[in-house]
């Protein structure tokens, strides 16, 4: 099967040792040719390499996105300023979490921020891999960016206040909790 126009690839986490490191890049080349859409949660130089390639989603944590800039981001301000360069780099869309204090949705027009609901954090596993998922269910249903990013923020914290991956009623429970300020 091959992907094309109006498909997705979701490319996330480190390559194995048995892999060239250049294999996401070339994935990458794949579906820029065929008109996919790919989406990467990786870090350092692995997330580097794909940005002139205009990846739909990049969603590095704050951690990761401080590494990329040689800096340590403490706050949504600045997850929103450098994510913005990432944005002039080549990604089209940015979500960057920030863990307790919330997350961030940068594109080429805007930047919002957003809360994440009150929860005891059972396990982060997953949780960032749920945020993408999150995002891109919703986005593909309705088209909505912004709805997306909010419930690409349920995703993450239903999954981070479960024992394995959350569902679907606990994404709805805490989606009212998700507040979206335009920055």
């Amino acid at each position: 099967m091959l992907l094309e126009n109006g498909d997705y690839l979701i490319l996330a986490g480190s390559i194995p040792s048995s892999m060239p490191e250049s294999i996401y890049e070339a994935i990458v080349q794949i579906c820029k040719k065929t008109g996919a859409e790919v989406i990467v949660d990786a870090e350092g130089d692995l997330l580097k390499r794909i940005l002139d390639y205009r990846p739909f989603l990049i969603k590095p944590n704050h951690h990761e996105l401080g590494q990329l800039f040689n800096r340590q981001i403490n706050n949504a301000d600045e997850a929103i300023f450098y994510g913005k360069k990432l944005v002039e780099t080549g990604a089209k869309n940015v979500i960057v979490s920030l863990a307790e204090k919330g997350a961030v949705y940068i594109n080429e027009t805007e930047a919002y921020k957003a809360s994440v609901p009150k929860g005891e954090v059972k396990s982060s596993v997953g949780a960032g891999d749920s945020m993408v998922a999150g995002f891109l269910a919703h986005y593909l249903k309705t088209g909505d960016r912004t709805e997306a990013f909010r419930y690409s923020v349920a995703s993450g914290s239903a999954t981070a206040f479960s024992i394995g991956l959350c569902t679907n009623d606990k994404v709805e429970q805490l989606l009212q909790e998700v507040i979206i300020q335009k920055n």
